[in-house]
């Protein structure tokens, strides 16, 4: 434990790694402020180091739960199109909220971004316990 200037460093560093590295998905509406906060009080918690191990982790999970998801509802075909689309808009008129492919589609796929900080953050701790 870290008291004192040198603990409130340690969890402003933690925070900041969280919060600027997904500031710019929040902004684009493909994750959601609600979890945005969730890593930046993880972060306070673990400091810098540890929160980018487990944000890297949150991310692989998250990507693999994607991929169940779209084999599961047979979905890729409108994923890669969806993909494709977000790529054309984003060379074409930069950062903006894509019109229909965020997170105010309640038709969009979407999956628990929380549940797997939750996993990755259970596995690293298991890993450090090694």
């Amino acid at each position: 434990m870290v008291a004192g200037s040198k603990g409130v460093l340690f969890s402003l560093k933690g925070a900041a790694v969280a919060l600027a590295l997904l500031f710019p998905f929040v902004l684009l509406r493909g994750l959601g402020a609600g979890d945005w906060k969730l890593m930046g009080a993880l972060g306070a918690f673990l400091g810098a180091q540890v929160t980018f191990l487990i944000l890297f982790g949150t991310v692989v999970i998250t990507g693999i739960m994607g991929v169940v998801q779209i084999t599961r509802l047979r979905k890729w075909r409108v994923t890669l199109a969806n993909m494709w689309e977000l790529i054309v808009v984003f060379l074409s008129f930069g950062w903006r909220v894509h019109p229909k492919i965020n997170l105010d589609n309640p038709g969009a796929l979407s999956l628990p971004f929380g549940t797997a900080a939750a996993f990755s953050t259970l596995v690293c701790y298991g890993l450090a316990r090694l």
